[in-house]
């Protein structure tokens, strides 16, 4: 089971406690246990055992495989060559959360630290700029709506 688990998040896929119970019940019948039951309980002694952590997944780095990046990387120098820096843009695209406040504060020891509703409002930019830096492009702003709720109240923004 341990080796299974390992290769399946060297793939990078997740990984619950009902697949692990499923792929249990599959190797039992596989190794001739036909009447085992991966219970909740068998869940819970299986984990004191082996002492698994739960993660969040984050970040996008398994998205594509390495040899691909490889193959790439070894092309963009030539590439390259044909433009100049001014000539070469960078553009991503990002969340920006306006009213967010930040979700850690300075405290005296002893005080309590209590915290409100997180605001939910946000907006995705897309910023562009060329390789030296010396030209920005205007802030794209994407959205649904022609006017959102979110900028009620101002009168110029520089973005398109």
């Amino acid at each position: 089971m341990l080796k299974w688990i390992r290769r399946i998040r060297d793939r990078n896929y997740p990984i619950s406690g009902t697949l692990m119970q499923e792929k249990a019940v599959e190797f039992s019948k596989t190794l001739g246990y036909p009447d085992f039951k991966a219970s909740d309980g068998w869940l819970d002694k299986f984990k004191k055992r082996h002492s698994p952590t739960q993660k969040s997944i984050c970040g996008e780095s398994a998205d594509v495989p390495e040899e691909v990046c490889d193959c790439w990387m070894q092309k963009i120098p030539e590439v390259l060559q044909e433009f100049s820096q001014q000539n070469i843009f960078n553009a991503d695209v990002t969340g920006l959360f306006l009213k967010c406040l930040p979700t850690k504060t300075l405290a005296f020891k002893g005080d309590k630290c209590f915290g409100g509703k997180k605001s939910k409002q946000r907006i995705t930019v897309l910023l562009c700029a060329t390789m030296t830096g010396e030209e920005k492009l205007k802030i794209l702003v994407i959205g649904k709506s022609k006017s959102p709720r979110c900028f009620k109240g101002i009168k110029s923004l520089e973005v398109k």
